[in-house]
């Protein structure tokens, strides 16, 4: 009788050093951040069942921004938060107590006068 799996260890959890999350570099005052996180496992496979995932985001006075965290049943997670003053956000994303990949990320926090977009000014 011959077991093709026997010896192999088969991981499903996911891996903070193998989640990743797509997050906007700059937003304006009072809009809506998606953050996009999709967690892998140890073979590096979108992982089934989902991770206890923490997103802290601070202003640049330290100030705790609230944010939440959706399941999208898929391996995937959707983080949400508004920045309601220009500055700098720090955004901390971690699982099993850890930094994932590439977190703390930073994102600029722009008035709507203040903006100015190559080929576009955007004004109140």
């Amino acid at each position: 009788m011959s077991y093709p799996q026997f010896g192999h260890v088969l991981y499903d959890d996911p891996l903070p050093e193998n989640t990743e999350a797509v997050v906007p570099e700059w937003t304006l005052v009072g809009k809506e951040v998606k953050i996009d996180i999709t967690d892998h496992d140890h073979n590096n496979r979108r992982s089934k069942e989902g991770g206890q995932f923490a997103v802290e985001a601070r202003s640049s006075r330290g100030d705790v921004i609230p944010s939440t965290i959706q399941d999208n049943n898929d391996g995937s997670y959707s983080a949400y938060l508004v920045a309601n003053e220009p500055g700098e956000v720090k955004v901390s994303i971690n699982i099993k107590g850890q930094h994932i990949k590439g977190s703390p990320y930073n994102i600029l926090v722009h008035q709507y006068s203040a903006l100015n977009i190559p080929g576009k000014v955007v004004n109140d």
